[in-house]
Formats: structure tokens, C-alpha cells, sequence
């Protein structure tokens, strides 16, 4: 404690000889302690104060007890009370009361501290705070940060995207990875569920809101016959939703008046208690929708909205009805709901930032600054800090620099850095995935930026457009038309490398697994397809050069009946129920055969 160490004995026989410091029998043993001590001493363990000493530093003190074991608490960690009875040479009781009073004076803490010890501790509430900050800082230290393509492997690991799992619990885990995250619908249910559950139904999904397990909400219109929404298990939509938007207007407070009287009701129900007319009731309960004020027990509207846009592109295509006969118009099925009927008390403002603060979490293993900006939380990440430190000084997360390049308030579930180190390196066989870019669990373009591009090419999390993984690293991006191609190959790699038949494999899946007819490639990297070195690659994986660019067409195969047909038999059987929605007087067996 002193420097130089061998002048420690000169200054304390300086001391004694000026009587600043005497010394004292303590617990059986000679002691040095300041002279105004000595009372002190007397006063809690019986000490017998040298002769000499003036009368000023020998009068009672008020709570000699308690302040021998605060200066104990002070300058020691975590201790039980018979530590502190044994050093003054008391009996283990005699400080029990005082260590109470303390605690509940909130000067002392009290907890399990230190591992391998027998019952509670007390430990200063300073030292205590000290000694958080010093292991979190040394936890810190150890994590060595990861490049931004080993986060892109965790989050993809942890929403379990291209996992091939199966049935309802496997589609409710993969709405708990999304939910909260505003979505656009034309992307949710051909790409974004797809990508997490192997085989996906919507009427799967439909069965989960039947059923009462999944509520979804609106967000934001995106045109006349698209818009984003939220999916919520039902039991954490009060925690994780934003509060509504009340559509002003006579029309939608009439609607509000009949649903928050009537509860679910459905559309021909809502335009006959308000007696208005169907086309203003439409517009109104769509724009309550899209607030988020108003919602469905069903997904139906959304997708008979999305294929009044397929018929309207599709002049040739009859517009046969079978509800539209009956008065029901499209996009007004199912039971509408408030949804603010069935919230109850909300929680406070804390409780639902954590547990934002914890979904954020599970979805991405690291929230970052940017990560939180993604998901338009209100107040953004200086909202969620301060809930996000008390769960770092309560060990329930960790602070650290995860991902490179990415700030320094970065906080992790604990062991998701084992996890991270454990992805750092490119893994023997890298999975190519083909997904939308605006999945959550595609970090570029949001948590991490698109990587270096060709001047006047712009990326974008848009509806349509989709992106190409490799090992978590970004290779190539689909301009939302389908047509134009960018491509981030290694510099190290040929274009005819394992990334670039990755590429040209996953365009090609496509067609051959049935999700389109046709995939054209107009450009890559802003020039003609067929003069790219991409094209040898696309060309070895089917593709064939015409005035579009490189087309991959779907293979021409005999049906059983001897006529030619040019699409596997998902989409015929997907064009076939299509037809028979449009008119369901058609004998569904006859069609079937």
C-alpha cells in the first residue's frame, strides 16, 4: 500500500511519537488505530484506551457497533456477520442486529454472493456496485468481437430459418421469431413463413387464429392490394404491440360504437347496424386496419385484396365470384374485432420495454443500435438502454463488442458469445439460402450494412426483392422485378466458384420446385446477362439465352391424359383451386379429375 515500501516503518513511528496513532490490544492481538478510534473501540469491543489521551477523543459514541462494521463493510467484500465478529474479537451474535438494521437502512446488502458459501452475505452497497462494474468489464474483455457474416449465421441459427421443421409448434416458434415485426403481407406467407417451417399452409396459420393462439394487426398500406402487419402469439401482443391509431371520422367511430358494443362481428352484420353503404364502410374499416385499430380472426381479407390484383393485371382471366354474388365484397371476410376489446389493463411502460428488450433478443442473439432502429420501437434504442443495463447489472444479459463495426452498446442473452466464436469461422459445408429481403432474419440492408456496390445500383429491404446467403454472407440480390441481378462474389473466388453455382442453383430452384413459372435474368451487376461471366454458370444450371436475357423455363412434361404441360404440378393444383374460388358452382370433383 505504500511506495517506497520500506518507509512505511518511519512514518508509523512519526505517528506514534506525534500520538495520531497509538496502540490498542484488539481480538488478542496489538493493533494500530487512529486516536479517534480509541471510543470507538471501547465502546463496541471493550478496548482499554492508553493512559494520556485527552478527554475530547474518549466520549461515549452514538453507534459504535454499526460503525465498526460499516468500516468493515467498506474495505472488504462480500462477508458474513462472524467474519466481522471475529476480526473485532466479538461473539458471532453481537453484530446480527446491527447487520438487520443496516440492511434495511439499505447502507448493507444482503445475498448470495460468492459461490461455495453456506447461507447469506452482506457486502457494502458501494462495493457491491464496484464490484459489478470491474466483472462486467472483465466480461467484456473476453469477448472478442465476430465479423458481420458469423452474426448473420446466429440469427439465421436462432429464428431457425432453413431448419425443414414441421407442424403447428414449429410454425408458432417461427411467428414468435418474427412477431412485432411490421411485415409485408404479399412477402409473409410466400416467403417468410415458407423459409421457417417446411411445407407451409395458410390455412395453418388460420387454424392458430381460430383457435385463439395468433392475432395479427396492421401496420402500414403499401398500395391498394399489399400492406405490412404484425403477427403476435396472443399472449404477448399487450407487451409487444403499439398502442392503436383511432381513425377519426362518423364513419369509423360508427364502426367503433357497433364493434365495441357487438364484439366480432362480420362485414354484412357491421353495414346493417350502421346502415351505411357498403363502399364508404369498406374504406373505413380499411383505413382502421391499416391504424392498427382494427383486426380479423382470419387472414382471408388480406389475400382476397392481393388476388383482386392478380385479376386486375390478368384481363383475360373471367372474374367469377361465387361471394361477389352474394353481396360479399372482396377483402371483407371474416369477423371483425376492436382489438383493443380484449387488452385489459396495459402493462406499465417498463415492463413492456423489457419485454421488447427480450424479444429483441431471441430474434437477432445481439441487439445493436441499428437492429433496434429496424423494428421502429418507439422511443428507439435510447428507449430500451436503460432496461437493457439493469438486465446486464442484474446477469440477466451481457454487455459487450459482439459483431464488428457495429458500436459499442451491444447486449447478448448470456453464452451467445460461446456461440458467435463457435460460427466466427465459414463452416466445411455453407447452407444457400434464397430469402426475401425483407425477412428479419436477413441482417443486411438494417442491423449491418449492404456491402460495397456498383455506383447507381441501389439495394433495398423492399417487398419482392430477395437476396442469396451463402454461410451467412451476403452473394447476391434480386431487384424487386425479378430481373436484375447484383452479385458480391469473394474476390478471392471465380465467377464458375462454389458461391456463384449457389447462386445460379437457387435461381433455378425456383422453377423446378414449383414457386414460379419462369425466372428471367435481365442484367447482372447492370450489364446484359448473356455477356456476363455469370452466364456459363446460369447456363449450366438451365438456363437458356433468348431476347430477355437468360431464361429458366419449367421443364415440359406429359400429363396422363397425353396433352403437353409446362408446370410441375404444384402450380397446376394452385391454379386449379384458384379457379374453383372463382366459381364454386363448378363441380369440384369433375374439375379434381
Amino acid at each position: 500500500r505504500t511506495s517506497p515500501p520500506g518507509e512505511s516503518n518511519t512514518w508509523v513511528e512519526a505517528l506514534l511519537r506525534e500520538r495520531r496513532i497509538v496502540q490498542v490490544r484488539v481480538a488478542g492481538e496489538l493493533r494500530l488505530v487512529a486516536v479517534e478510534d480509541v471510543g470507538r473501540l471501547r465502546d463496541a469491543a471493550g478496548v482499554v484506551p492508553p493512559l494520556g489521551l485527552p478527554d475530547a477523543l474518549l466520549r461515549p459514541v452514538a453507534d459504535p457497533m454499526g460503525d465498526l462494521l460499516r468500516r468493515y463493510a467498506r474495505t472488504h467484500g462480500p462477508f458474513q456477520p462472524a467474519d466481522a465478529a471475529r476480526h473485532w474479537g466479538l461473539g458471532a451474535a453481537a453484530f446480527d442486529e446491527v447487520a438487520r438494521r443496516l440492511v434495511r437502512e439499505a447502507r448493507l446488502v444482503e445475498g448470495a454472493f460468492r459461490s461455495g458459501i453456506d447461507g447469506s452475505e452482506l457486502c457494502d452497497a458501494d462495493v457491491l456496485r464496484t464490484l459489478r462494474s470491474r466483472s462486467l468489464a472483465a466480461l467484456r474483455r473476453e469477448v472478442e468481437p465476430v465479423s458481420g457474416e458469423a452474426w448473420s449465421r446466429l440469427v439465421l441459427s436462432v429464428q431457425g430459418v432453413g431448419e425443414a421443421r414441421r407442424g403447428d409448434e414449429a410454425l408458432l416458434n417461427a411467428i414468435e421469431s418474427i412477431e412485432g415485426v411490421a411485415l409485408p403481407f404479399s412477402e409473409l406467407e410466400s416467403a417468410i413463413l415458407p423459409a421457417r417451417v417446411e411445407g407451409f399452409d395458410r390455412r395453418d396459420l388460420d387454424a392458430l387464429m381460430s383457435a385463439g393462439l395468433v392475432v395479427w394487426a396492421g401496420a402500414e398500406a403499401l398500395g391498394p392490394y399489399d400492406g405490412r402487419i404484425r403477427l403476435y402469439l396472443t399472449e404477448h401482443e399487450t407487451l409487444l404491440a403499439p398502442p392503436p391509431n383511432q381513425v377519426a371520422g362518423p364513419m369509423a367511430a360508427r364502426i367503433r360504437e357497433v364493434l365495441a358494443t357487438r364484439g366480432a362481428a362480420f362485414f354484412t352484420d357491421i353495414v346493417r347496424s350502421i346502415r351505411g353503404f357498403p363502399s364508404e364502410v369498406v374504406e373505413a374499416l380499411g383505413a382502421m386496419v391499416w391504424a392498427g385499430e382494427v383486426t380479423n380472426d382470419t387472414l382471408e381479407p388480406l389475400r382476397s385484396q392481393a388476388r383482386q390484383s392478380t385479376r386486375r393485371s390478368d384481363r383475360s382471366r373471367p372474374n367469377r365470384n361465387a361471394l361477389a354474388t352474394r353481396g360479399i365484397v372482396a377483402g371483407t371476410e371474416g369477423r371483425w374485432s376492436l382489438r383493443s376489446s380484449r387488452w385489459g389493463e396495459p402493462p406499465d411502460p417498463t415492463t413492456k420495454r423489457a419485454a421488447l428488450a427480450r424479444a429483441l433478443l431471441s430474434r437477432t442473439g445481439v441487439v445493436t443500435r441499428d437492429s433496434v432502429a429496424r423494428d421502429e420501437i418507439d422511443g428507439g434504442f435510447s428507449a430500451l438502454y436503460p432496461v437493457l443495463r439493469a438486465m446486464e447489472e442484474s446477469g440477466r444479459v451481457r454487455r459487450g463488442y459482439f459483431v464488428e463495426g457495429r458500436g459499442g452498446a451491444q447486449f447478448a442473452f448470456p453464452g451467445a458469445e460461446d456461440r458467435l466464436r463457435g460460427l466466427r469461422d465459414d463452416p466445411d459445408k455453407p447452407a444457400a439460402l434464397m430469402l426475401a429481403a425483407t425477412d428479419p432474419a436477413q441482417v443486411f440492408g438494417a442491423g449491418l450494412p449492404w456491402p460495397a456496390i456498383r455506383e447507381g445500383a441501389r439495394p433495398q429491404r423492399t417487398a419482392g426483392a430477395r437476396v442469396i446467403l451463402v454461410g451467412g454472407a451476403l452473394r447476391a440480390y434480386v431487384g424487386r422485378g425479378g430481373t436484375s441481378l447484383e452479385t458480391f462474389l469473394p474476390a478471392h473466388e471465380p465467377a464458375h466458384g462454389a458461391a456463384a453455382a449457389a447462386i445460379a442453383s437457387l435461381l433455378a430452384s425456383e422453377v423446378d420446385q414449383g414457386r414460379r413459372k419462369t425466372r428471367v435474368v435481365a442484367t447482372i451487376d447492370g450489364l446484359p446477362a448473356a455477356s456476363h461471366s455469370l452466364a456459363d454458370v446460369l447456363r449450366r444450371a438451365g438456363f437458356e439465352a433468348t431476347g430477355d436475357g437468360l431464361v429458366r423455363r419449367v421443364a415440359r412434361a406429359w400429363s396422363p391424359r397425353g396433352r403437353r404441360s409446362t408446370m410441375p404440378e404444384r402450380h397446376l393444383r394452385d391454379d386449379l383451386e384458384a379457379s374453383l374460388d372463382d366459381n364454386e358452382d363448378d363441380d369440384r370433383d369433375e374439375a379434381l379429375t
